[in-house]
């Protein structure tokens, strides 16, 4: 499984909308939907600058 501390947030925001959005399949995206079900994009936006800032 890959890190995701440290990644651009523009990444990490994109994954979580993907996975919310069902743009993303597999079964690590299966288990995720219920995770990010009612995130709201300010959600989104603060884990992403939050993982943004810890070093990988």
């Amino acid at each position: 499984m890959p890190g995701i501390a440290g990644r651009p947030p523009i990444y990490v925001v994109r994954q979580l909308n993907d996975m919310q959005n069902g743009n993303r399949t597999g079964s690590l995206a299966e288990l995720m939907k219920a995770v990010v079900a009612k995130l709201t994009i300010e959600d989104m936006v603060a884990i992403a600058a939050y993982l943004g800032s810890l070093e990988p």
